[in-house]
C-alpha cells in the first residue's frame, strides 16, 4: 500500500503515520505506528496488510511539544481472489507458449509465452477490487466490519450519539450491543459492559444498600458530548464541552488553538453556546422521551404534544457553575392552553393505546423488595437474597452457608477468668443491613427549576404498582403532606376511633356504623355490622382516591368510594356500576359506567374542579362535569 501526502507548511518537530484496523486514530497512540520522521519525507509503503479489509490511516503532527490530527484517508486493500490465475487457466495453450518454427504446440522446446499472465492481471486485479468491494458491501450492518463512516448512522438508530474522540474499536463494539444492552438495561452485566465499551476497562461493580437510584445514577446522561480538543479539526454542527459551557461548530467548522470556543456564555464565530436546547435523539412516536411522558393531573385537561423533551445545556442544579448538564424539560402545552399540573412519569402508556398497560410497571418499573422470609441455618443464600433477621432486612453481600447477618459479641476486662462486662452487634461481612425493622427504606427526590419567569411548585411522586401490574396507590413527596394517604388495613383494629393510616398518620372518623379490618387478600375492611356504615378522612377539594374492592355487600346493600364528602348525608359515593350524588341521604343523580367492577377490581377516582373520571384497573370508565359538592373535602367508603 503506497501513501503519499503533501509535507505539512510551517515548522513541525515529528510526523507520525498510524494505521488503525477499526477506524480513524483519535490520538497518536491510537494504531499501529508505522512511521516517525523528522525530516520533510512525502512517501511510505505499507507492507503489513492484509487483502479484503477496509485500512484507516492517521497523519499526526507534533509541534511544541503538542500532537495534531493533520491528515485523514481510508481504503479498501483488494484482496487476491484468483481471478488472474483463473483467466490464464481458460485461455487456450496455444496462447501460452511462443511456438518455434516447424514446432508442434505440444513440443518442449517451446517457450512459455511471459508477457500474457502480466497482461491478464491488469484484468485481474479489477476483478479483484470488484470482488472485494461486493465483499465488503455484503457486511454493511455488521458493525465490527462495515466502513466506519457508516457507524454513526448505525448508531444514530439505536440513540447513540457519535463521539469523534471515541476509538474506533470501543465505538463499534457499543453499536454492536446496543440491542443486547438494551434488554440488560438496569443489570449490573448491562453497566458493567457499557463501562467497557466505553473507556476499555474492565470493572468490579457490587450493590449498595441504596436501592433506589442515586443523583449522578438518575441523571440525563445522553447525550454526553466530548472535551473540546485543539487537536481535532470539528466539523460544522459537532458539539464540544468547554470549560463549563457546551458549543457547537459554526457552518465553517472550527480547528485549532486560534478558533477555540470562549469558556463563558458568549458565542464567537466559530463557536455557539448551547443553552437549554432541546435534544430528541430518544422521542419515539408517542412523544415519550426514554420512557418519560407527561401527565395530566388536572382533570378534563390531556397532555399536549411532544411536551417532554431532553434538554442539554442545562444549569447543573448541585454545582451551579455548571452550565452543560442535561435535564428534563417539562411544558404545559396542552391544545386548549388550559392552566393545570402537569407531570412526568418515568414509565409511560404503550403507543395509542390511553391505559397503562399492566405490563409496562411490570417490566420497566424499579422491582421493590418484599421480604417475607426468615433467615434460615439450613438454607443456602446467593449473592442479592433478601431475609428478615431479628426483625430486621438484610441482603446477602456473597454466597453464604449458616452465616447469620446479626451477631452479638462480648468482651472483658483482660485476664485469664476475668469477667465479661459488656457486648455489641456486628454485622457479618456476608450481609448487609437494608433497615432496622422489617421494612426497606426508599427515597424520591429530584432537583427542579423554572425558566419561564414563573415560580412554579414541583413535587415528586411515586406510584406503586403490585406484581400484576395495577395501580396500588400513588404517594407525592413532603411538600404536600395532606395529599399522602394511605392505609393498607393489614393493621388489626378493634377501636376506630383511634385508628390512624399507614400514610399520612390522618384519623378515622366513624360517621355511621362500626369497621373493622381483616386479613382478605392481604388486608381489608368492612362494617361489623347489616346496617349502613359510613367511614371518612379529611381529604381536599381536589384530589385523586383509590380503593379495591374485596367483596361484594350482602343483600341489595351498595358499596363504593366516597369523596367530596359535606357530612354523612351528602356526598359522591363512586360504586361497582356507577357513580351517584347522595344529597341529604338519597340518591339524587346517577351516571353509569361503560364496564362494571367485580371483585378485585380497583376504583380510582380523579377530581379538580367539575370534572370527574372515574378508572377501572387504570382505564378510564367515566368521565363527567358536575360542579355540585365541589368544595366539599371528606373521602372514605360506605355500605348503605
Amino acid at each position: 500500500m503506497l501513501l503519499d501526502w503533501t509535507s505539512p507548511a510551517g515548522s513541525w518537530d515529528v510526523l507520525r503515520l498510524v494505521r488503525n484496523r477499526y477506524g480513524w486514530a483519535v490520538n497518536e497512540t491510537d494504531g499501529d505506528i508505522l512511521l516517525d520522521q523528522t525530516s520533510h519525507g512525502t512517501q511510505f509503503v505499507d507492507t503489513g496488510v492484509v487483502g479484503g479489509h477496509w485500512l484507516y490511516y492517521t497523519v499526526f503532527i507534533k509541534a511544541a511539544g503538542v500532537w495534531s490530527r493533520a491528515a485523514t484517508v481510508s481504503t479498501l486493500m483488494p484482496k487476491n481472489n484468483g481471478y488472474t490465475d483463473l483467466m490464464y487457466s481458460l485461455v487456450p495453450d496455444y496462447y501460452k507458449i511462443t511456438i518455434k518454427d516447424g514446432n508442434a504446440v505440444s513440443d518442449d522446446s517451446n517457450t512459455v509465452n511471459q508477457d500474457l499472465h502480466p497482461f491478464l492481471s491488469i484484468f485481474g486485479f479489477g476483478f479483484d477490487i470488484v470482488r472485494s468491494f461486493y465483499d465488503s458491501n455484503r457486511y454493511t450492518n455488521d458493525a465490527m466490519r462495515t466502513h466506519f463512516g457508516n457507524i454513526a448512522k448505525m448508531a444514530a438508530q439505536f440513540g447513540i450519539h457519535y463521539e469523534s474522540s471515541t476509538p474506533a474499536y470501543l465505538f463499534r463494539q457499543r453499536v454492536r450491543d446496543a440491542a443486547t444492552l438494551g434488554r440488560q438495561k438496569g443489570t449490573l452485566e448491562q453497566i458493567r459492559s457499557v463501562i467497557s465499551q466505553t473507556t476499555g476497562y474492565d470493572s468490579d461493580l457490587r450493590i449498595g444498600v441504596n436501592m433506589m437510584l442515586s443523583d449522578d445514577q438518575a441523571t440525563f446522561d445522553h447525550p454526553t458530548y466530548p472535551n473540546w480538543d485543539a487537536g481535532v479539526n470539528y466539523a460544522s454542527g459537532e458539539r464540544v464541552k468547554f470549560g463549563s459551557y457546551l458549543y457547537q461548530a459554526g457552518t465553517s467548522g472550527a480547528y485549532g488553538q486560534a478558533q477555540a470556543p470562549t469558556g463563558t456564555s458568549t458565542s464567537n464565530a466559530f463557536w455557539t453556546t448551547v443553552s437549554l436546547s432541546s435534544d430528541t435523539t430518544l422521542l419515539n412516536s408517542n412523544g415519550n422521551i426514554a420512557g418519560w411522558e407527561e401527565v395530566s393531573f388536572t382533570a378534563g385537561v390531556s397532555p399536549g404534544t411532544n411536551a417532554v423533551e431532553v434538554g442539554v445545556g442545562v444549569q447543573n442544579p448541585t454545582n451551579p457553575s455548571d452550565n452543560a448538564g442535561n435535564a428534563l424539560i417539562v411544558k404545559n402545552n396542552n391544545s386548549g392552553s388550559a392552566t393545570a399540573s402537569m407531570g412526568v412519569r418515568s414509565v409511560a402508556k404503550i403507543s395509542g393505546q390511553s391505559a397503562m398497560d399492566p405490563a409496562q410497571p411490570v417490566l420497566w418499573g424499579v422491582p421493590l423488595p418484599w421480604i417475607s422470609k426468615s433467615w434460615d441455618d439450613a438454607a443456602f443464600y446467593e449473592p442479592g437474597a433478601l431475609v428478615l433477621y431479628h426483625g430486621r432486612a438484610f441482603r446477602a453481600l456473597s454466597a453464604n452457608f449458616n452465616t447469620p447477618p446479626l451477631f452479638w459479641t462480648t468482651y472483658g476486662s483482660g485476664g485469664y477468668g476475668s469477667g465479661l462486662y459488656g457486648g455489641g452487634e456486628q454485622y457479618s461481612s456476608s450481609w448487609e443491613p437494608l433497615s432496622y425493622d422489617d421494612r426497606v427504606q426508599l427515597c424520591l427526590s429530584g432537583y427542579t427549576q423554572a425558566y419561564n419567569g414563573q415560580q412554579v411548585p414541583v413535587y415528586p411522586f411515586i406510584e406503586f404498582y403490585d406484581s400484576h401490574g395495577a395501580l396500588i396507590c400513588a404517594l407525592y413527596s413532603d411538600a404536600v403532606p395532606s395529599y399522602t394517604v394511605l392505609d393498607s388495613f393489614t393493621r388489626k383494629w378493634i377501636d376506630w376511633s383511634s385508628r390512624t393510616t399507614d400514610a399520612g398518620g390522618l384519623t378515622w372518623t366513624e360517621a355511621v356504623g362500626q369497621w373493622t379490618t381483616g386479613g382478605y387478600a392481604g388486608g381489608s375492611s368492612y362494617p361489623t355490622g347489616t346496617g349502613r356504615a359510613l367511614a371518612t378522612l379529611p381529604g381536599h377539594a381536589d384530589g385523586t382516591v383509590g380503593v379495591t374492592f374485596a367483596s361484594s355487600p350482602s343483600g341489595s346493600q351498595k358499596q363504593g368510594l366516597v369523596f367530596r364528602s359535606q357530612d354523612s348525608s351528602n356526598y359522591w359515593r363512586a360504586g361497582r356500576t356507577g357513580l351517584h350524588r347522595i344529597a341529604s341521604g338519597s340518591v339524587a343523580a346517577t351516571f353509569a359506567y361503560s364496564s362494571a367492577f367485580a371483585d378485585g377490581d380497583r376504583i380510582t377516582v380523579a377530581y379538580s374542579g367539575p370534572n370527574i373520571a372515574v378508572s377501572k384497573n387504570g382505564t378510564q370508565v367515566l368521565s363527567i362535569t358536575d360542579s355540585n359538592l365541589s368544595t366539599a373535602t371528606g373521602i372514605g367508603m360506605v355500605v348503605e
